[in-house]
């Protein structure tokens, strides 16, 4: 049975889905007795964020840029993909997350990531260094995961790790291994947000864990500088 609860819950589940302009309408016209007409005016936001950045020292510089698309193809779902460069390092990274996986109540999720470059550890003073070493990381995983209507929700996610090591200089130079890992995570959260204009009122838990266990690792020759 509709009533102004049921308008209210429609409303707060439009808004809670971001992709809507906060100024939408959500009416219960009664015709007679237990019938209605429920109508509903709104209209998509922008969506599509784009992210740049850069900053040039005397001795570094970087330069990239970060996408944000959150509701792709009009379909609600979340396209994340980012870029960096700078005079020793490459970084990359995108995410896809489907909130309503073929059309059932369960979110699916992919991420992948890669970074290249040196690796430098500083001493306190931030200007020597220590030690360095040559790093590839490439990172995948895929999440699963469901929200209930009482705000209660689960993720769990399961991905690798990669790393590959190369030239190294300090103690990174006695010896070096290539590692791979199995990332396992489990999130819970509890939310009950009451959605407005431009800020939410209500309480919201979270709570994450992340265990990493070890599949593989290849020596190889140090390298002495």
């Amino acid at each position: 049975i509709a009533d102004e609860k049921t308008v209210e819950e429609v409303k707060q589940k439009l808004l809670a889905s971001g992709i809507f302009q906060s100024n939408l309408n959500v009416n219960l016209n009664i015709i007679s007795g237990k019938e209605g007409v429920l109508t509903i005016d709104l209209m998509d936001r922008w969506t599509l964020l784009p992210l740049p950045a850069g900053f040039v020292s005397s001795d570094k510089w970087l330069a990239g840029a970060v996408f944000i698309e959150s509701n792709l193809a009009g379909l609600n779902q979340l396209l994340v993909a980012g870029a960096f460069i700078s005079d020793d390092n490459i970084f990359g990274f995108s995410a896809w997350n489907n909130p309503a996986f073929m059309g059932t109540e369960y979110s699916l999720g992919v991420s992948l990531s890669g970074d290249d470059g040196k690796k430098e550890h500083l001493d306190v003073t931030g200007e020597n260094i220590l030690a360095s070493i040559d790093q590839t990381m490439v990172s995948a995983s895929i999440r699963l995961g469901r929200t209930y209507s009482s705000g209660f929700g689960w993720r769990g996610s399961t991905g690798i790790m990669s790393f590959k090591y190369g030239e190294g200089t300090g103690y990174f130079a006695e010896s070096s291994e290539s590692n791979m890992y199995w990332k396992n995570g489990l999130d819970l959260s509890w939310n009950n947000l009451f959605y407005i204009s431009f800020f939410n009122e209500g309480a919201s838990i979270h709570l994450k864990n992340t265990l990493y266990s070890e599949f593989t690792t290849m020596k190889t020759e140090p390298v002495v500088q």
